[in-house]
């Protein structure tokens, strides 16, 4: 049977920075989404291998919110610093990754997972600056998050939706895709988290979508961190 309300806990841009489990204060929660920049940078970082590391930290941190009753699942998807997600997607080698996380941890890549009824679809990919992982230019962007279906509960992306929570620190210019926004107007999912612009704006935003005067998304920057990689923020919560 399923239930009327589904709790979530969403935050991103760990770059290989674990918070404890009690500094997160996570609780009584159905999912947990993270959207992206997991890893440490192994190019900065004393040739740290992603890999290894996701092995043998991440998915043993994930999976301790489950084991100790925190969460009953974790959604989590790359981003730009997420070498390893990378190659592991340019060299088909994906679904032996995904067989070897636990059960009730899903590793999504422009795909979707169904949990108790309601979808989730996460995507990595931001708009192209300088040579990181997961970038494009908007127009194949557009190609890339047309693939949102329409039935999607929850998005996880890694990059925001341009003119929603994209400024750094409130000022400059808006660094979110046009692509995306174009298609969550089209999917209208009901919850839209991610991150990338650790200093955007973490207040929610709101878009009422046209030509239907009740479906809207609530979009969420769920950063961390902040410019200087130190943690500056909390997860969000939200029910649907």
């Amino acid at each position: 049977q399923l239930r009327n309300k589904m709790k979530i806990f969403a935050l991103s841009d760990l770059h290989g920075k674990l918070p404890t489990h009690e500094s997160l204060n996570i609780e009584d929660c159905d999912v947990l989404c993270i959207a992206g920049d997991i890893c440490p940078d192994f190019r900065v970082s004393g040739g740290y291998e992603q890999k290894q590391w996701l092995k043998t930290n991440f998915v043993p941190w994930a999976e301790i919110f489950i084991t100790d009753g925190m969460v009953k699942d974790v959604v989590f998807i790359g981003g730009n610093h997420d070498w390893y997600l990378e190659e592991i997607f340019e060299t088909d080698q994906e679904a032996g990754f995904r067989k070897t996380l636990p059960e009730h941890i899903h590793y999504l890549r422009d795909d979707f997972v169904v949990i108790d009824g309601k979808k989730f679809y996460g995507t990595p990919w931001t708009p192209e600056f300088y040579n990181w992982a997961f970038m494009e230019y908007e127009g194949e962007l557009d190609k890339i998050f047309e693939k949102i279906p329409t039935d999607t509960d929850v998005l996880l992306s890694h990059g925001p939706a341009q003119g929603f929570n994209d400024l750094v620190e409130g000022r400059g210019r808006p660094l979110g895709s046009k692509a995306l926004t174009r298609n969550i107007h089209r999917a209208r999912p009901t919850l839209a988290v991610f991150g990338h612009i650790h200093t955007g704006s973490h207040k929610p935003s709101v878009i009422k979508h046209r030509g239907n005067t009740t479906a809207t998304t609530t979009l969420v920057n769920v950063s961390l961190l902040d410019e200087a990689y130190i943690r500056a923020f909390h997860p969000f919560e939200f029910d649907i």
